[in-house]
């Protein structure tokens, strides 16, 4: 049984590894995209929010956690 649970684990814990990789290394002027499926560019960073100009100005703010992965990174 325990190897089952770790063989199971394992692919989870990767994935938050990466999540966690990915959210530490987010910069200013990045286009990403969040779980929801806004697009924007990334104007400023704090602790644990991004705010991202979506539209012409248009400004949101969002928990780090909700960016799913930048824009620039999947279009090469």
């Amino acid at each position: 049984p325990d190897l089952i649970q770790t063989s199971c684990e394992q692919p989870e814990q990767n994935k938050r590894k990466k999540q966690s990789d990915f959210v530490s290394n987010l910069k200013k002027g990045d286009t990403v995209v969040t779980a929801g499926g806004l697009h924007g560019k990334i104007i400023l960073i704090e602790k644990e929010t991004v705010t991202l100009d979506i539209d012409r100005g248009t400004k949101v703010k969002f928990d780090k956690n909700s960016i799913s992965f930048e824009m620039s990174l999947s279009n090469k």
